[in-house]
């Protein structure tokens, strides 16, 4: 992924970071999960970027969520597949998965999907998130008869089979307006009103709205990798939108995510307020809303990407 390609995570310069408190929040005491895991990233030998995201749901919030990215020709061929399968395998990935995932590595047309340029790395409680971004010069000059997937994701639980996850990137205006009122059609007003923020934001900059936007499409666990097409969904159904041609921050929705807050009983007024005192000046790269695998409700963002380099 280049600076200017869509992706979860965005940075203004390819400088390295010191390591800080980059994604410290106040629900979030220094979480020995994302020190741990930006390790095993680190392992991989390659300039990497760390994106934080706060996730809202009814009755909660979390903000110990961190995206970490790393450019495909950072590494060689041989390096990724003597060093990534080794991590895949130290997070508990299953054999299967681990093979369909660094397939798509060497054989992308195989399964009909661009060559990735990225690699992203998560985890979320106790599930861990491995994404492929695919190019999205190939894409624009993809087959139209196939849908324009931007990323491929597997998330699992230790020694569990994943699901696998495809986003779909809206092929014009028309389609990402669907989406938009598809998920809007499920969530509370307070939502829209977030959404309505960042339309006019991009209107103040003469930039378009609705932004590039991804319909995600997330498959229940499989045992084979040849299984995986003819898996049933999950019940998740939710889009995610780019925000990185007009960069709003955090902060320039602040109101709707007090609102927000408010109405889910998400968070505490003074740590909400903390939190964004902390963070609003930073860039707002992605917005993902909808329902979740379990049905349940909610908006993430993701913001302040920061690129780092291993010691």
């Amino acid at each position: 992924m280049s600076i200017s390609q869509t992706s979860f995570i965005k940075t203004s310069s390819g400088a390295a970071e010191q390591h800080a408190s980059a994604y410290a929040s106040p629900n979030m005491v220094a979480s020995s999960v994302v020190v741990d895991l930006e390790a095993r990233v680190k392992d991989l030998g390659a300039p990497y970027l760390v994106e934080p995201s706060a996730k809202f749901q009814p009755g909660q919030w979390r903000s110990d969520r961190c995206l970490f990215g790393i450019d495909v020709n950072a590494l060689t061929l041989p390096q990724w597949e003597s060093r990534l399968p080794l991590m895949l395998q130290a997070l508990g990935m299953c054999v299967e998965d681990e093979y369909a995932f660094m397939r798509l590595l060497s054989v992308p047309g195989v399964v009909r999907k661009a060559a990735p340029h990225y690699l992203l790395v998560g985890q979320e409680g106790q599930t861990y998130k491995v994404y492929w971004e695919h190019s999205l010069s190939q894409l624009r000059h993809h087959n139209p008869t196939q849908p324009l997937v931007l990323y491929s994701a597997w998330k699992w639980q230790a020694h569990q089979p994943a699901r696998v996850t495809d986003y779909v990137m809206a092929p014009d205006v028309k389609h990402a307006w669907q989406l938009i009122q598809r998920e809007l059609a499920k969530l509370p007003p307070v939502i829209e009103d977030t959404l309505e923020q960042l339309e006019i934001l991009a209107a103040l900059k003469q930039t378009p709205w609705p932004p590039i936007t991804v319909d995600v499409t997330e498959r229940a666990p499989f045992t084979t990798s040849h299984m995986a097409e003819k898996s049933e969904r999950t019940q998740r159904a939710s889009i995610n939108l780019h925000l990185h041609h007009f960069s709003p921050r955090l902060g320039d929705v602040a109101a709707p995510i007090f609102a927000l807050a408010r109405e889910w009983h998400s968070a505490e007024r003074d740590e909400l307020r903390q939190w964004l005192a902390g963070h609003g000046d930073q860039g707002l790269s992605n917005v993902s809303l909808g329902v979740d695998q379990h049905a349940q409700p909610f908006i993430t963002f993701y913001y302040g990407g920061k690129v780092r380099t291993p010691l």
